[in-house]
């Protein structure tokens, strides 16, 4: 057991491995950063929510734009609702 530790501890006093906990002690805190912008509360993630609704949005309009075409394919260059005809006035004597 004492050559075993005495193994591990070798290990453990080695630069790359002291390296490696700090490389991953910092790649850990990056993505905590990361995490974080991407909880509800966090600015990108706000922004891809922004994004997403604009987006429902549009794709609302454009199914409302397909099916009126759909129904009326000239209603791009011909107005959907006609002005109703005007009644003339009765005429006075």
């Amino acid at each position: 057991l004492p050559a075993t530790l005495d193994s591990l501890d070798g290990i453990l006093k080695q630069p790359g491995t002291q390296e490696l906990t700090q490389e991953l002690s910092g790649t850990l805190a990056e993505l905590r950063k990361i995490l974080a912008e991407l909880a509800p509360e966090g600015a990108a993630y706000q922004s891809l929510n922004s994004s997403i609704n604009e987006l429902n949005e549009t794709l609302y309009n454009l199914e409302s734009l397909t099916r009126t075409l759909a129904d009326k394919p000239n209603a791009l260059v011909m107005p959907t609702d006609f002005p109703e005809d005007p009644t003339p006035e009765a005429s006075r004597p």
